[in-house]
């Protein structure tokens, strides 16, 4: 069983949380409801303080719009998948699918895949949003469909097959001022960077 819930345990070190059978009748409480859609091949998603656009296919953007109450947090860059071929070319990915998976209460996950320009490289992955939140968690794995043949066990560089990436990142173009700030860490459980 497999569990997806939003939990505030304040400053309490050990919090009990118990576990009711049943459908649940509308939102939850005290959260705002989550409102996922899709509309011109662009997934829309709002989870009560923010509203997210993501990428269309063929897009270069896994997300084109962040906004709040406050306005706008990404320019026309929105957040893309970049990467430096080993020649020193920047490229950006393209997205190819867009599919919503789960539109829940809580979470609103969405799968994307594409392909790194002309590498031969694909990506696929994951966007989760979260119900009274201005949260996304991005999950995101890049693949070699011509992998590498590795002959004895031994994995030499320049195999047929393999790509040489100089860098891989996410770019995010800020409209933001001196008073808003972007976190993220690069794992679920790991240290908070601004």
């Amino acid at each position: 069983v497999g569990l997806t819930f939003l939990a505030d345990s304040g400053a309490h070190r050990h919090t009990s949380y118990a576990v009711h059978v049943g459908k649940l009748q509308g939102a939850l409480p005290g959260v705002p409801a989550l409102y996922v859609r899709s509309v011109d091949n662009v997934i829309q998603v709002e989870t009560g303080p923010a509203r997210f656009q993501l990428g269309g296919l063929g897009d270069d953007k896994l997300l084109r719009q962040v906004s709040d109450a406050h306005g706008e947090f990404l320019n026309l860059s929105g957040v893309r998948l970049a990467f430096r071929s080993a020649r020193g070319r920047l490229g950006h990915a393209t997205v190819e699918e867009m599919v919503i998976e789960e539109a829940g209460p809580v979470r609103a996950r969405v799968a994307v895949r594409g392909r790194l320009g002309r590498t031969g490289l694909m990506f696929s992955g994951r966007l989760s949003l979260f119900a009274g939140t201005g949260r996304v968690r991005c999950e995101l794995t890049v693949e070699n469909p011509a992998r590498a043949r590795h002959r004895g066990g031994y994995w030499d560089l320049g195999d047929p097959g393999s790509v040489l990436l100089q860098d891989l990142c996410l770019e995010t173009g800020t409209g933001l001022g001196s008073e808003r700030r972007i976190r993220w860490s690069e794992q679920a459980a790991g240290a908070i960077t601004e």
